[in-house]
This record gives C-alpha cells, sequence and structure tokens, in this order.
C-alpha cells in the first residue's frame, strides 16, 4: 500500500544552498534505493516537505527527520493511505520560493508568505502538487 506524509518543520539555523543540495544528493540515492519519492520546499527558514511510499518506510523517515537536529517544531501535516503518486519519478525534488511562484503562494498563504505552519493540510498538499506542476 501506497502512503503520503507531508510535514513542516522550521530549520534550527539558517540553511546555505550547499548544505541542501549536499542533503537532497544523499536523500535521492537513498529514496531510490527504497522506493521514496516527493518533494521538499525550502524558504532557508521553513521546510514543507511530502513523501511518498510503503508505510513502514515513509514512517521510518519521518522519524528520522523529526530527531533531525537540522530541523525543530516538526508537524505531520497530514499522512494517509493514497491511490497514487503525486511525484512519480521525484526520488527527492528540491525547491525554493522564486518570484514566479509568488503568485500562487499568496493563494494558498493565509498570511502572503511562506509559513506552512498556517496551512490546512489539504492546501499545503495542493500547494506543493501546483507548484511541482510550475517547475516540470
Amino acid at each position: 500500500m501506497l502512503y503520503r506524509l507531508i510535514y513542516c518543520s522550521t530549520a534550527t539555523s539558517q540553511v546555505n544552498t550547499e548544505e541542501l543540495a549536499t542533503l537532497v544528493e544523499r536523500a535521492r540515492a537513498t529514496n531510490t534505493e527504497h522506493d521514496i519519492t516527493g518533494m521538499l520546499l525550502n524558504n532557508s527558514r521553513f521546510f514543507l516537505q511530502s513523501i511518498e511510499g510503503a508505510r513502514e518506510l515513509v514512517n521510518e523517515l519521518y522519524a528520522r527527520i523529526s530527531r533531525d537536529a537540522r530541523n525543530q517544531h516538526v508537524v505531520l501535516v497530514k499522512y494517509g493511505q493514497v491511490p497514487e503518486r503525486l511525484w512519480p519519478t521525484w526520488q527527492a525534488r528540491f525547491l525554493t520560493p522564486t518570484a514566479d511562484t509568488q503568485a500562487l503562494l499568496r493563494r494558498f498563504a493565509t498570511q502572503g508568505q511562506f509559513n506552512p505552519y498556517t496551512m490546512h493540510p489539504d492546501s499545503a498538499e495542493r500547494f506543493l502538487f501546483e507548484l511541482s506542476q510550475l517547475s516540470e
């Protein structure tokens, strides 16, 4: 069975691009090995991530992320069984908000800025999906 988990968190310190690039490359290798897909959005303060795969593997990955010292205030946004993947070919897609995504962000953000803690779970999922369509 296929599961999707969406969480948000706050970076414990300013995240630099090189660190994130290294983290994403390692995640891609591990996720490919375990048939995990998804995407990660970061604005150097907040993270919003969707993870898709087998239930046990998704749960294990979320537990590791929750313990990671680079994250704080890790909050489960949405979790459940799904009929299909939203990102079937993305082992770990990494996106950052850009000028091109600001209009989309204003549609989904409650305060006009990227703050995943204020988003409704369904809106967070839809936001990630629509954002992924812009970046294809």
